[in-house]
């Protein structure tokens, strides 16, 4: 079945990130240069400017689904509530199995960070995060794009492509309130060996000693997207229940 994939995204420059590393350096304890990968970092301040965009930065309950109290996002929203929903806490927190029998937490924010590859049944994972939120409320998703395998014995898919995320969201009768995505060369053969680069990892220059199998590499600056965005790597999205 064809489908037409609208792309409904803005794409952060190395400079707005760059400021958004700057701006937050002190928030983050300096990680954003060199502990975050770059992917993340990058999807971080899209989530930054989205949730300042929309005046989401204050919210009631937040729910992590497969994360932890240390998810990156949660340090730039303030929440009165925060609650954990843990398949390795919970076995009835299987995102694989419904969950259209518990009672709802309404969250006014469900987080899901790198998880989906990890699930067999994306439809069912969706519809489990769906239940949990409330209405008008919002839902927000990071997937990778490639991905080497990891995880185990929970791994089930190297990533998706953000048309994925788009439809599968449609489908789903979500509000879609942006996708984004990026990727370069320099960090997509790293990241397809478990190599995932912060930013001072991916300027030109030799960084470590890996960096002399790629020669080419070390005079790329892989902080900057492929161009026609052949080398995505991650995507995310953030969207509103009706």
């Amino acid at each position: 079945m064809s489908y037409n994939y609208h792309g409904l995204h803005y794409e952060l420059c190395v400079a707005e990130v760059n400021r958004f590393i700057k701006d937050h350096h002190s928030l983050f304890d300096g990680k954003l240069s060199n502990f975050y990968n770059y992917s993340r970092v990058v999807s971080l301040a899209e989530f930054g400017r989205l949730i300042k965009e929309l005046k989401l930065q204050n919210q009631q309950h937040v729910g992590v689904v497969s994360g932890s109290m240390n998810e990156p996002e949660l340090k730039l929203i303030d929440a009165e509530q925060i609650s954990l929903l843990n398949f390795s806490e919970d076995a009835s927190y299987d995102l694989d199995m419904p969950w259209k029998l518990q009672p709802s937490r309404n969250f006014s924010l469900t987080i899901c960070n790198q998880v989906f590859e990890h699930i067999f049944n994306q439809h069912i994972a969706l519809e489990n995060l769906i239940h949990h939120t409330r209405k008008d409320g919002h839902i927000y998703i990071s997937i990778p794009t490639v991905n080497c395998i990891h995880g185990e014995p929970y791994f089930y898919s190297a990533g998706f492509h953000p048309r994925f995320l788009e439809r599968l969201a449609l489908e789903h009768n979500l509000e879609i309130l942006n996708i984004g995505f990026w990727g370069s060369h320099k960090y997509l053969i790293n990241a397809v060996s478990g190599q995932w680069l912060t930013n001072n990892q991916l300027k030109k220059g030799v960084h470590r000693l890996r960096d002399l199998r790629y020669p080419i590499s070390i005079f790329q600056d892989g902080r900057f997207r492929s161009k026609n965005n052949r080398y995505i790597t991650d995507c995310w999205g953030l969207f509103k229940k009706k």
